[in-house]
């Protein structure tokens, strides 16, 4: 994966709403169109807004960073359902199992 998703703020490239394309989302987060559209479909992450029929996805910074969190927990061993789960809790210490907790930074 490539370096951390990008901020609204910042002059890196994003559109004047602020948002990504999903080949844009690609190139952040290195995971593939193919894993995004999977779990997209099976509800594992929040969907992108639509702009209409046959318009390109466009992701917000935070879904990008969702999306990266719940890719690295993947990574990691999660299967992408809990990935998806512990990514929603946000930053912090989240007991998955007993005795098995998973911390997430700022």
């Amino acid at each position: 994966m490539t370096g951390p998703p990008p901020r609204a703020d910042a002059d890196d490239g994003i559109d004047d709403h602020g948002t990504l394309s999903t080949p844009e989302v690609e190139a952040w987060t290195g995971i593939t169109f193919r894993r995004i559209d999977a779990w997209l479909h099976l509800g594992l992450i929040p969907g992108p807004a639509s702009i209409g029929a046959g318009r390109p996805r466009r992701w917000t910074p935070d879904q990008v960073r969702h999306l990266q969190l719940v890719g690295r927990l993947v990574d990691a061993g999660l299967s992408p359902a809990v990935a998806s789960r512990v990514a929603a809790l946000g930053p912090g210490a989240h007991e998955i199992a007993p005795d098995i907790t998973v911390e997430i930074g700022p």
